[in-house]
């Protein structure tokens, strides 16, 4: 149900942070490993291994990734949940994700977003 402006958005945020690969980890700066899609960091990457453990998933599965991600929209980020459900465009939703989900660096916002617009693009045009 979630628009198509915002599956764009967030397709091309999972691809800058990890390729789409949900194995995919480094160090990040703070000296924490950074772990699958999201690279989920620190505390938060400790949650989606427990949450997984506790469902009997393996957090390197893709499938347990993304249904930790909607569960950690539903109970952890219900503001960005809700605001990506709102009709807005691939760009902004894309710029709102790393801002607000990704907190990544300012530095890629503005290309997440001109690719996520591109992306979209190019989804309708083959609709």
């Amino acid at each position: 149900g979630m628009p198509e402006t915002s599956a764009a958005a967030i397709a091309v945020n999972a691809y800058n942070e990890s390729g789409c690969d949900p194995s995919a980890w480094c160090y990040d700066t703070n000296g924490l490993i950074s772990y699958g899609l999201f690279q989920w960091n620190g505390g938060r990457y400790d949650s989606l291994r427990n949450w997984c453990i506790e469902r009997n998933y393996d957090y390197s599965d893709l499938y347990a990734q993304l249904e930790y991600l909607d569960w950690e929209l539903e109970n952890c980020y219900t503001y960005v949940n809700d605001v990506m459900y709102s009709e807005m465009t691939a760009g902004d939703a894309a710029y709102f994700w790393a801002a607000k989900f990704e907190v990544c660096s300012s530095a890629y916002w503005n290309r997440r977003a001109a690719e996520a617009d591109s992306l979209y693009s190019c989804i309708k045009a083959i609709d």
